[in-house]
């Protein structure tokens, strides 16, 4: 079983780092592949909050 961390959807969601976002969505993508990818509740509202964080700063 795999658990992915706050970090990795962050990249995802980051623009500016290409190079981060695609190892983030590879490391996704063959997470879910493999079938024992888990999200915990806790990384769930951390990315939230950091991408709430975010929208404000840039908005």
């Amino acid at each position: 079983m795999k658990f992915i961390g706050t970090n990795v959807f962050v990249y995802v969601a980051d623009s500016k780092n290409p190079a981060k976002r695609t190892i983030a969505r590879n490391l996704i993508t063959a997470a879910v592949s493999s079938g024992g990818c888990r999200i915990s509740v806790q990384v769930l509202n951390e990315f939230a909050s950091v991408a709430l964080s975010l929208s404000r700063h840039f908005h």
